[in-house]
């Protein structure tokens, strides 16, 4: 289930991005949002990383999957590095997410 509240999170935070850097909607005022939602998303994939070892599994995917998502941190927001490092996250994680369902 986290691992789904986790995905939902992402795909919110990657079309909010979507729509920023597209310009469609105009975010000078709520630029905070971009970072809580990234937040909302390491957030729950940490409680589902929790519960899948406290499950008795070791969840490697979900590590390489957070492990990308924390390096997201390593691009400006206005550098092309970071919707591009943004794509290869959502096609990493799409195909974590499939696995696990």
């Amino acid at each position: 289930m986290w691992i789904k509240i986790a995905y939902a999170c992402f795909v919110l935070n990657f079309a909010y991005g979507i729509l920023a850097k597209t310009k469609v909607i105009n975010t000078a005022r709520f630029k905070v949002v971009h970072h809580i939602i990234y937040f909302c998303v390491i957030a729950s994939l940490i409680i589902a990383l929790l519960m899948e070892y406290m499950d008795g599994k070791f969840p490697v995917l979900l590590l390489i999957t957070a492990a990308l998502l924390l390096g997201m941190t390593q691009f400006s927001g206005k550098t092309r590095r970071h919707w591009q490092y943004a794509l290869v996250c959502f096609f990493v994680y799409s195909a974590v997410l499939i696995y696990y369902l």
